[in-house]
């Protein structure tokens, strides 16, 4: 069953925040690789026994460093991944909801264009008893009058009608279906 236009719309909300949430993480363990330092204390006490105890937490410092530099590395990979997955999930989402906003709104342009076109049948049929109506003269005493009287004259050869297409909808304009002898 496909899905509301409100589901996806909450749905997008959602994968949105998450995003949103994972920029920061992304940001934040940057900001711990940017951050990263080593601190040495150098001893006060300068025995030979303080100075070999500093110069083997200098020597495990800087054995360590590579090792925590690439968790932290791998850190920022895992956060660039969700970053990219959610990026890519957020861009579908979009995508149904625009298909789905499309398939509403060609429903109610077909619908509204149904409306024209019946409105432009019965403007055509309305034209054609106007016509009737003049014709309703009586030509026997026509030889009276200087010229037989026009009473409707039909300027307009076409009038307003909507064409469906494939994926759109036309406005364009229907021939007014008269005889050309019987306008005015």
């Amino acid at each position: 069953m496909a899905k509301s236009l409100g589901e996806l719309k909450q749905e997008w909300d959602s994968l949105n925040q998450r995003l949103n949430e994972a920029i920061a993480e992304y940001h934040a363990v940057r900001r711990i690789r940017s951050d990263f330092q080593v601190k040495l204390i150098f001893p006060e006490d300068k025995s030979a026994a303080a100075m070999t105890e500093f110069h083997h937490q200098e020597q495990q410092a800087i054995a360590d460093l590579p090792v925590n530099l690439q968790h932290i590395d791998q850190d920022i990979k895992v956060a660039v991944m969700k970053v990219k997955n959610l990026q890519a999930s957020l861009r579908a989402k979009q995508s149904q909801m625009y298909e789905t906003q499309a398939q509403i709104i060609w429903e109610k342009l077909i619908k509204q264009s149904a409306k024209i076109n019946k409105l432009s049948d019965t403007l055509e049929t309305e034209i054609k008893v106007l016509r009737e109506i003049n014709n309703e003269f009586d030509a026997s005493l026509s030889h009276l009058l200087p010229a037989p009287p026009v009473f409707v004259k039909i300027a307009a050869r076409t009038f307003p009608y909507i064409y469906g297409h494939h994926n759109y909808i036309e406005i364009g304009e229907k021939q007014l279906n008269i005889d050309a002898d019987e306008i005015g």
